[in-house]
């Protein structure tokens, strides 16, 4: 009985530690094509991205832009965006590539799919 315990924690703090590890490549500084700079940081089980400095929109720095981020893999992230120009939130999604530096952003409207990269900030 005392096996089946140990055994069971054990796989649970594995499993854990993927997830932390999972979610901890999108958690950084990010470039968007506008000169956006967008950092996603963890907030609970999952992951916030805020914009921290803009050339044409200042007045939304600091703003949240992406919330609710769960991770599908390692590399593939889902949640909800902001367009602040529009005041409308989509569903979206983060695609990190196999490098590591670039981030593919997709945004479902309807049946449309848009997509921007950004590139991560050293």
């Amino acid at each position: 009985m005392r096996w089946y315990f140990l055994i069971c924690t054990i796989v649970l703090l594995l499993c854990s530690i993927s997830i932390r590890a999972q979610q901890a490549d999108l958690v950084s500084k990010w470039l968007t094509p506008e000169k956006d700079t967008i950092e996603f940081f963890q907030t609970g089980k999952t992951l916030t991205g805020k914009q921290i400095s803009s050339l044409n929109y200042p007045q939304n720095n600091n703003k949240i832009i992406a919330w609710e981020l769960v991770a599908k893999t390692s590399r593939i992230f889902e949640g909800t965006v902001i367009d602040f120009r529009k005041n409308k939130t989509y569903k979206c999604q983060f695609i990190i590539d196999k490098d590591g530096t670039e981030l593919e952003m997709k945004v479902q409207w309807f049946f449309l799919t848009f997509t921007e990269n950004w590139t991560r900030v050293e």
